[in-house]
Order: structure tokens, then C-alpha cells, then sequence
């Protein structure tokens, strides 16, 4: 009986997070300034995601883009990438600049299909110290925390209200690639003082680490996103590093794959990145798999680790082209 009741007590709980990554209305969305060519079935299974696993009491982290006009990331700055996910301050100043983006969305705000399962739900915003500087020069903030709850329409919340609270839907900026990434305090504006920007670099996941020790829990993360071989995988790594412990999903078809740099079809993109994720011991399921499993309790590790699914409705002409 004693053994009994100690094997009871050192049994961990379970944490299920889906990690909704950059399917904001500029990426997802066909009138996106960044479209990448999500479908509407990609997003439905995002949605499908976030519903089973705040069914079964977890929690939805959506991370998303959110970057100045004056980005070095754009290619209007000398970088990479369309305008996208801008704060609203400063859509007014991108349309009126560039006149082929008036019909576009410049917007960081979770795509409908997705959002619509998740009004009513215990919401705040938790935006890291370094996504407020954005600028060559790091004494100076890029925006206000007021422009980001204008943007999202959601109220701001300290590290210590996530920890206390009982949130179930964080709305967490990054600027990275890997949206798990921190950086150092000379990256932040070191020594400058911002009213309600946070004092100390924090991010939703090194909170989530906080409040949900790895010795008390076990966590399953699922990766509804976009793009596959860049934003996905690396926040997947990140992830892994974090949650050493953590079962990491990638739904095979709640991701989009970027097709036009590096890759010309969709299969390559996911080939390189299903086996660079098994290396890492990030799995790949279909969606109708994850939910089976969140719905029935069972083991959310796939066995065949070699079928490469989800892509049956991935077109590359649907795929954003350079």
C-alpha cells in the first residue's frame, strides 16, 4: 500500500500547449503582404489543434512577427522579407509608401479561422524586452506597449500575472526566427527605462519553465505554423533545448512549407525538415492523429517515424514564390 501511494505522488502532471506560431493575417491569409500560401485546411487544422487542447485544459501560446516599418528584415530596408506584421501606428506610413500594398493586410493578429475558438477565453499579452528594441540604436524603443495592446486589442500582463494567473491564451510577440530564443541586455537597451516595457528578459517560454518545472510535469507542445523550414523548425530546436524532457509535435498538416529560396517543391522542404526534426526527437503527425491522441489519452509518439504525410493538399502553386 505505501509503495502504492509514493508511486501516486511522484506521478507528474501533464501540461499540453499548442504553440500557434506566425499564422497571423499577414502570412496566412491570402490578402497577407507575406502570403505563404497556407490553405484553408491548414488553418482549420490549426484551429482543430487549439480546440482539442484547450479541451483537454492546456494552453494556446501563439507567437507572431511583430516588427517596426524600419526593420532590416524587409526588403524595402535591405533585407529578405515583405513588409509583414507591423503594429497598426505604422500601416498608415507602409500603404502610403507603398502603393502595392494597399489591399494588403500588414497585420500580426491571429488569422480568423483560428482566433474564432478562442474569444471568451483567459487572454493577455506577454511582449519579451528585446521586441520593443528593434532599432540600430538600443536606447530607443520601437513602440510603445500601448501600440501593442492597440494592435492585438488585449491588455498587457506581467511575467508574475502568468505565473499567479490562470491564463489559457498568450498572445506573445517575437522578433526571431525561434521564438523561444532570449538575448543579452545589450541587445535591450541596457540601463534604459521604458514605462510598462519589462525590466528583465523574459519570454512566454522561459515563464512557462517557471511555473511548470519539469521535476512536476509532463509537457506536450503541438506546432501549428508557418513556415515550415524556418519559423517551425527553429522554435521547434528552441523548444527541445527548453523542454529537454517535452514531447515536441509538428502537425504534417498544420504547417506550410516555403517553396522558392532553398527548395522547389513542397516534398523537399518537408523531407529536410522531417529528418532534421528526427534528429532532434521532434515527431510528425497528421492532425487527425494529435487529436485522436489528446481526445483518448494515448502516447502522442508516433511509431513510423519515417511516413512523411500531410502534404496530400499542399500545391506549390499555392506556395509563396520569390
Amino acid at each position: 500500500m505505501k509503495n502504492k501511494d509514493a508511486k501516486k505522488n511522484t506521478q507528474k502532471k501533464q501540461l499540453l500547449i499548442a504553440a500557434v506560431t506566425d499564422l497571423s493575417k499577414s502570412f496566412v491569409d491570402e490578402n497577407g503582404s507575406f502570403y505563404c500560401g497556407s490553405t484553408k485546411e491548414h488553418k482549420e487544422n490549426a484551429r482543430d489543434i487549439v480546440k482539442a487542447v484547450l479541451d483537454r485544459g492546456g494552453i494556446v501560446v501563439y507567437n507572431t512577427d511583430l516588427h517596426p516599418y524600419t526593420s532590416l528584415e524587409f526588403s524595402i530596408n535591405g533585407g529578405l522579407y515583405p513588409v509583414h506584421n507591423l503594429p497598426k501606428k505604422f500601416w498608415n506610413e507602409a500603404y502610403d509608401k507603398n502603393p502595392g500594398l494597399e489591399n494588403k493586410s500588414l497585420s500580426p493578429e491571429l488569422t480568423d479561422v483560428v482566433n474564432d475558438v478562442l474569444k471568451g477565453v483567459k487572454t493577455g499579452i506577454f511582449a519579451p524586452r528585446h521586441v520593443y528594441f528593434q532599432e540600430p540604436d538600443k536606447t530607443k524603443v520601437s513602440y510603445a506597449p500601448q501600440d501593442i495592446v492597440d494592435t492585438y486589442g488585449k491588455d498587457i500582463i506581467s511575467g508574475e500575472d502568468f505565473i499567479k494567473g490562470d491564463f489559457k491564451y498568450i498572445i506573445a510577440p517575437k522578433k526571431f526566427f525561434d521564438a523561444t530564443r532570449l538575448v543579452t541586455d545589450t541587445d535591450t537597451g541596457k540601463d534604459v527605462n521604458v514605462y510598462g516595457v519589462p525590466d528583465i528578459e523574459k519570454n512566454i517560454w522561459s515563464l512557462i519553465k517557471q511555473k511548470y518545472p519539469d521535476s512536476e510535469y509532463d509537457i506536450t507542445i503541438v506546432n501549428p505554423s508557418v513556415v515550415e523550414g524556418i519559423c517551425t523548425l527553429m522554435t521547434a530546436t528552441g523548444q527541445r533545448q527548453t523542454f529537454p524532457s517535452a514531447k515536441i509535435i509538428t502537425p504534417s498538416d498544420g504547417v506550410t512549407p516555403l517553396v522558392g529560396l532553398a527548395f522547389e517543391t513542397s516534398m523537399q522542404s518537408r523531407d529536410a525538415c522531417k529528418k532534421i526534426a528526427a534528429d532532434m526527437g521532434i515527431e510528425y503527425k497528421t492532425t487527425k492523429e494529435i487529436i485522436a491522441d489528446l481526445r483518448y489519452g494515448q502516447n502522442l509518439v508516433d511509431e513510423d517515424t519515417e511516413n512523411i504525410c500531410g502534404l496530400d493538399h499542399v500545391h506549390d502553386e499555392h506556395i509563396y514564390k520569390w
